[in-house]
């Protein structure tokens, strides 16, 4: 059976330690929150300029060098660890109270 999108890029993402934390959606310009709006109107995140996702995802590429990937591989982890935040927090929200 083939990997999903979502699947794959969570793959890379724990092969080479890509994890957002509360922090991280300001290097693409945005606080948490607006990172959560963004994704409830684009889960692809087409609304956050790709300079901002290119820029993220050329530095994780240079201090990894050797990793074989695309540029756009890159972005694509850099999203899923994105979504995987924002749908961590919603889940703790939900939970804790």
């Amino acid at each position: 059976m083939e990997k999903t999108h979502e699947e794959t890029y969570r793959e890379l993402n724990e092969k080479f330690g890509v994890a957002w934390t509360c922090d991280t959606p300001k290097l693409v310009g945005v606080t948490l929150n607006e990172l959560a709006e963004k994704i409830k109107e684009d889960e692809h995140m087409n609304n956050i300029p790709l300079r901002s996702w290119d820029q993220l995802a050329t530095h994780f590429m240079v201090v990894n060098p050797g990793h074989g990937l695309s540029l756009g591989e890159a972005v694509c982890m850099q999203k899923q660890a994105a979504r995987d935040l924002v749908s961590m927090e919603v889940f703790n929200e939900t939970h804790t109270g």
